[in-house]
């Protein structure tokens, strides 16, 4: 299951929920649909659906899986603001 994709006649990838919104407020389809990060031909899932859903929208990998350690995700990259706080409490005498 991919949450991201990246439509025919789109510059940029989007959310599964991103193409239903686009889908539901101007009647756009932007299909084929490929993984932006992998570029295998991705199945929509409850994307084209005017009721209420039960399960999300997403995307399917149908005839090929993911290539090169792909899960259809971006990867996330630790930059160096985010690694934890090293804590250090001094100790000393407190006169009240």
């Amino acid at each position: 299951m991919s949450e991201w994709a990246i439509g025919d006649g789109d510059t940029e990838e989007r959310t599964a929920v991103e193409y239903r919104e686009f889908y539901l407020d101007q009647g756009i389809k932007h299909e084929p649909f490929y993984c932006p990060f992998c570029s295998i031909p991705l199945t929509p899932v409850n994307l084209y659906k005017t009721e209420e859903l039960a399960r999300s929208p997403h995307f399917r990998a149908d005839k090929k899986k993911h290539r090169f350690g792909c899960d259809g995700s971006p990867e996330i990259i630790l930059t160096r603001n985010d690694k934890p706080i090293n804590r250090h409490v001094e100790k000393g005498e407190f006169h009240l």
